[in-house]
């Protein structure tokens, strides 16, 4: 009775071309694993096909655990036949596999965890195959009468005109479960969550149904992506790197405080050490969001949202601007321009306010007298009766050649350029060499103006370096 059931079983799998020791192999394997090793069948099955369909079904088809470098193309070329013949040929071939497995109508209960994570590991380890999970997933679900096959199975295990193959996936679930709910339809809802981009994680409840719909879904999701699940959500991870705009962002809402430009790059280097970059990006990055606004030219920058105090953004013009406009003449005292002024730049002394205002490029302030008392309007304005304009006198002036004798004993009392800070002499000199550099810009200066700034540049290595601030 045992030999006779020996020669059924080999009759049953010599009819697919599987003989001698082929044979032998899988009989043995069967009875030491009390199951019939569908995926080393299929194994054998495909080493048993003509040359050439070996080719193709190991070129043209993504089954294996070790994928393929191979192209269709290539395939094509290695076989001296067109693309399209070469895509044709893939086609048929897939039909005559899934053909084939459909027609092994295996019974009784799946020996196989079809839902198991480690399906491929543990199948390929037992049954001496080197196949990867979508494959096995699809050689069950096809073989088994039980079973059923959901997930696009062509476009998951073909290979691509230009290599490679599209992010798809195979699963088998009971026959019987389908009665009560579209998996298929399900797998693309979970795709189409998975393609949106997201920064943080995100919940999505499972589709309503009963536990066991709830329960395969979630499984499915666990398969497809890794997905976990939380009671009667699943909790999908980040799948996206904030740009490096908005990460500069939550460096200086995390600190709480405006920060330097020298502060954001350090924090930003121990958030991510594994990235390169430099000043000039990340100030390039910082100036691209509009949520992140400078401390004028000081290399500081805050958030637009904080509004009060010292942590806001802008530059003291822009507080004068705002104090003048809400005056209904825009004339206004300089001492109340100042004081507004110092709600913001605590530090900010009436010297170092005005010095700001009168070296301004574009002259857009002048200051006004009225008996005896300053005050602050636009030089657009015409000037109220009653009011008189403070022309500086000479005296007050500095002339080219002054002004760049007292930055070049500066840099060399101090080693650096001068740059816009607490100190009135220091800023008004910073002042005026953003102003000779801006006139280099528009081609405003004489060529002997232009030979002193250059001078002047080059005595102090990275002395170029500080344009920036001012």
């Amino acid at each position: 009775m045992e030999e006779w059931d020996t020669y059924q079983k080999k009759a049953r799998i010599g009819k697919y071309g599987i003989t001698g020791k082929a044979g032998e192999y899988l009989l043995q394997l069967e009875q030491s694993l009390g199951y019939f090793p569908v995926t080393a069948f299929v194994q054998a099955w495909l080493s048993s096909r003509e040359e050439r369909e070996r080719y193709i079904y190991s070129q043209a088809f993504d089954f294996w655990q070790e994928g393929r470098d191979k192209t269709l193309t290539e395939m094509a070329g290695h076989l001296g036949i067109t693309g399209e013949r070469a895509r044709q040929i893939r086609v048929r071939l897939f039909k005559e596999l899934t053909v084939f497995l459909q027609g092994l109508m295996i019974g009784g209960d799946c020996p196989y965890d079809c839902l198991d994570i480690n399906l491929a590991d543990k199948v390929n380890k037992a049954e001496g195959t080197a196949f990867n999970a979508n494959f096995i997933r699809f050689i069950i679900g096809n073989a088994y009468k039980t079973l059923m096959v959901v997930g696009n199975a062509e476009d998951s295990l073909v290979v691509k005109f230009k290599g490679g193959t599209d992010d798809a996936f195979v699963a088998a679930i009971p026959k019987a479960m389908a009665d009560f709910f579209d998996y298929n339809a399900y797998l693309s809802v979970i795709e189409s969550l998975n393609a949106r981009k997201r920064l943080d994680p995100q919940r999505e409840p499972l589709p309503e149904g009963s536990t066991e719909v709830k329960d395969l879904c979630s499984v499915l999701a666990f398969l497809r992506y890794g997905w976990e699940r939380e009671n009667d959500f699943l909790i999908l991870p980040p799948n996206a790197d904030k740009n490096r705009s908005d990460i500069m962002e939550d460096i200086i809402r995390d600190a709480g405080r405006p920060l330097s430009i020298e502060e954001i790059m350090q924090e930003y280097a121990r958030r991510y050490p594994d990235r390169k970059t430099d000043r000039l990006k990340i100030r390039g990055n910082i100036h691209v969001n509009p949520r992140i606004v400078p401390h004028g030219r000081t290399g500081v920058y805050s958030l637009a949202e904080w509004i009060d105090g010292s942590a806001r953004g802008g530059t003291i013009r822009s507080f004068v601007r705002e104090c003048l406009d809400a005056s209904e003449n825009h004339i206004v005292p300089s001492k109340d321009v100042y004081e507004y002024v110092r709600r913001f730049r605590p530090m900010s002394s009436d010297e170092n306010i005005i010095c700001n205002l009168m070296l301004e490029s574009e002259k857009s302030f002048r200051i006004l007298w009225k008996d005896g008392v300053s005050y602050l309007s636009y030089s657009a304005d015409d000037i109220p009766e009653g009011y008189k304009q403070h022309v500086r006198s000479q005296s007050e002036r500095r002339s080219f050649s002054e002004s760049i004798g007292l930055i070049d004993n500066f840099i060399s009392r101090h080693g650096y350029m001068p740059k816009v800070c607490d100190n009135p002499e220091e800023t008004r000199l910073a002042r005026f060499l953003s102003n000779i550099r801006s006139q280099r810009r528009k081609e405003q200066l004489t060529e002997e103006e232009l030979s002193e700034l250059i001078r002047l540049e080059s005595k102090l290595d990275g002395g170029i370096i500080q344009l920036e601030l001012f």
